[in-house]
């Protein structure tokens, strides 16, 4: 069986508050970490369809999304001016 990787798309990047999130399917897990490492939002998607993150509440700096599916594991970082 072939499979095909998964793309995912960010937008903006810088922000300076909501980040949205093409390519998210139902079941991905997605994690927002600060630059101190810490776990700051954890979001599991119920739906295919494009996800906005909120990270307004947050200082500036720079943010590190996890996301987390069955098959893949991906890794992508967020400037919030």
């Amino acid at each position: 069986e072939l499979k095909t990787a998964r793309s995912f798309g960010f937008y903006p990047n810088s922000t300076s508050g909501k980040v949205a999130i093409s390519g998210i399917i139902s079941g991905d897990k997605i994690n927002v970490y600060n630059e101190l490492g810490e776990l700051i939002r954890t979001i599991t998607s119920t739906s295919n369809t494009n996800l906005k993150i909120e990270l307004s509440d947050q200082p500036q700096g720079l943010y590190v999304v996890h996301i987390q599916s069955k098959n893949t594991s991906f890794t992508h970082r967020i400037i919030l001016q």
